[in-house]
């Protein structure tokens, strides 16, 4: 590894953190993104289907503690075993206008 590969990455935490603005949670899709999660979880949940958060939604989480505010989807994993499980809730989602 050459001199120019080496991060610095006492410097790059001293930028991030003069440069990090807070965030607000003022996205348009914030607080419909958070509805739809919990309603979903609350189907899901009562079907006893096993699903996971994926990509945006489940960085946000784990980054930040709470949904990106300016995500306008929500990426929902599940395994193939659960497939006819979801069939039968499929209509639950229809009936609210989502798309699955």
């Amino acid at each position: 590894m050459g001199k120019r590969d080496k991060v610095d990455t006492g410097r790059w935490f001293r930028l991030k953190q003069k440069y990090r603005k807070p965030l607000n949670f003022n996205g348009r899709y914030y607080g419909v993104a958070r509805r739809m999660l919990n309603d979903t979880a609350t189907i899901l949940n009562a079907a006893g289907i096993r699903y996971f958060l994926d990509a945006g939604g489940l960085l946000g989480i784990v980054r930040e503690g709470d949904l990106i505010p300016w995500d306008h989807d929500l990426d929902l994993l599940m395994p193939a075993s659960e497939l006819q499980k979801f069939q039968k809730t499929f209509l639950r989602f229809r009936i609210r206008g989502w798309r699955v």
